[in-house]
């Protein structure tokens, strides 16, 4: 007699949602992508990296005070990137947006404070996304203060807009070793007003889209928070920078290939416009060359540009990802979007860049699932499934290219603190503002403990990934007709009159019977909906009752 696990995966959506609240409510392992997943949920301070079944395999525990600021990263050496704010560290900023942190650091597999940067005063405040970039060093977001005088002598005008202080974002380069900025790229040295002609900036504002309107405005009420950036990627082949402008709905693109002078300049660089933007789309009516009907983008987060080494061979290589936040009340969307680019030139037509349309959408089948207004991240995986997480839900979704679901992962916490599995969670309850996933042979698992150590949530069912061990001589694959079935099965391989054994998932004997004296069939018509396997001398089936 051999031994055999026994494995049993159906996509079998209102089964597993019925067994299962939270955690892992739905898995097909041979769709889905091998690989952990990492989140920091919103209101307690511990980040964790769980695998496909919703087990924990590695944690980051910190100060209770603590609590993230927007991100975190699993980084090639296995440490942890995370953006976070503690206020035992730093005193509370006298600014503040949504996503922030203030507070940059590099943490071991272990947990061991590697490397801290702090940008939290009265001037500055870094917020929202950071990025590792290949020589080590990090990109970083953080809000640039400007009072009422500097405002208005920069073309800002206090008679249409409400605003008596405006804090625009700036990008900042850090040497890790150093932890000096060694390059920087403020958005408040590239804007342009059309009202006042005295004024240093003053000038066509839908002939030079390369220059950011200081005069524009989300709505007629305005945020000094004035762009609340929340996404930056880096590409290194072409040593450009793209971010997420949440409040212009637009993503910008520019150019890192400049000095530091250079970069709050008009000039210099590969393009020659210094820190101009090189590229910039999803609302054309940010530089008025379009209505704001019109607009593609709607509140989108997570821009990253899809040019990682496993996605080379894809036809989304080098082009742009986004979450689509907010299209209406009903849904968002995973978006890509393809730029035209001739010689290294991001090309126009009649004014505004291209394309004229998004290239693609991904959309869950059940939409709801990926309503999110706030938060979230999109991404392409290796194995060319796609991962919506919808952040306000605390909710990660696998999909295959054809939208086919074979993953679901729902963050089990309310505030911050576990809940039973069993327990029914609302909107925002579990808040998490994203769910990054990094395929098994990733770089930065090699040689790392991985083996699971018990789930987030409590009384959690191993429905998904505890596999029934039982003794058998051989699995028949083909032996049970019609299946899933809810009335009878047929049993092709037996005869009528066979002593039968039937287990549910857990290994729990649930029915001791015999085929059908008459026919090698059985009524399952009594039995629970849920995966079956059925024992005899001769075969062993697997079946699901639904």
């Amino acid at each position: 007699m051999k031994y055999f696990f026994i494995l049993c995966f159906f996509i079998i959506a209102q089964l597993m949602i019925a067994q299962n609240t939270v955690g892992t409510l739905l898995l097909d392992e041979s769709l889905a992508l091998e690989g952990y997943t990492v989140y920091t949920p919103n209101k307690q301070s511990t980040t964790y990296l769980i695998d496909n079944c919703g087990q924990v395999v590695n944690k980051w525990t910190d100060n209770p005070m603590a609590g993230l600021g927007a991100d975190q990263y699993i980084l090639e050496d296995g440490s942890l990137l995370i953006s976070k704010f503690d206020p035992s560290i730093t005193t509370e900023p006298s600014i503040g947006t949504g996503g922030s942190g203030g507070i940059i650091e590099i943490r071991s597999w272990e947990n061991e404070l590697k490397w801290r940067y702090i940008i939290r005063d009265s001037l500055q405040l870094q917020h929202h996304d950071i990025h590792m970039m290949p020589n080590g060093n990090v990109l970083a977001i953080a809000l640039d203060r400007h009072f009422l005088e500097e405002i208005v002598a920069m073309g800002f005008d206090t008679s249409i807009n409400n605003q008596r202080e405006l804090w625009p974002d700036k990008i900042i380069e850090i040497d890790t070793a150093t932890n000096e900025i060694v390059w920087e790229w403020r958005a408040w040295d590239h804007t342009i007003q059309d009202l006042d002609s005295e004024k240093n900036n003053f000038g066509s504002v839908p002939d030079n889209p390369q220059l950011i309107d200081i005069n524009y405005q989300e709505f007629s009420f305005g945020r000094q928070d004035w762009m609340h950036t929340n996404s930056i990627d880096y590409n290194e082949e072409l040593d450009q920078i793209l971010i997420s402008v949440r409040n212009f709905q637009e993503v910008w693109i520019v150019d890192h290939s400049t000095t530091k002078e250079e970069a709050a300049s008009d000039t210099g660089g590969l393009y020659g416009i210094g820190g101009g933007l090189l590229f910039r789309w999803g609302n054309d009516h940010a530089y008025k060359k379009g209505e704001f009907i019109d607009r593609h983008f709607y509140y989108q987060h997570d821009a990253n540009w899809l040019d990682e080494t496993f996605h080379s061979s894809s036809e989304f290589f080098n082009m742009i990802s986004v979450y689509n936040n907010f299209i209406n009340s009903e849904y968002s969307l995973g978006a890509i979007i393809s730029p035209t680019v001739v010689d290294g030139i991001y090309k126009m037509g009649e004014g505004t860049y291209l394309p004229n349309n998004i290239y693609q959408t991904i959309s869950h089948p059940d939409t709801v699932k990926q309503l999110s207004a706030a938060a979230s991240n999109f991404q392409l995986l290796p194995n060319g499934n796609f991962l919506l997480h919808a952040g306000r839900q605390g909710r990660t979704m696998e999909l295959t290219s054809d939208d086919d679901p074979v993953w679901e992962y729902f963050v089990p916490m309310r505030n911050g603190v576990a809940i039973d599995q069993g327990d029914i969670l609302q909107v925002s309850d579990n808040f998490t503002f994203s769910g990054r996933k990094y395929p098994a042979d990733y770089i930065g698992f090699e040689d790392k403990d991985l083996s699971p150590k018990g789930y987030i949530e409590l009384m959690p069912s191993d429905l998904f990934c505890n596999p029934l061990s039982t003794d058998v001589n051989k699995i028949n694959e083909y032996g049970v007709f019609p299946n899933p079935s809810s009335f009878n099965i047929t049993l092709t391989t037996l005869k009528a009159g066979d002593p039968l054994t039937i287990l549910d998932v857990y290994g729990n004997s649930v029915l001791t019977t015999s085929a059908i004296k008459d026919s090698p069939t059985l009524n399952i018509q009594k039995l629970d909906p849920g995966i079956y396997i059925i024992l005899s001398d001769k075969e062993s089936y697997s079946f699901v009752k639904i």
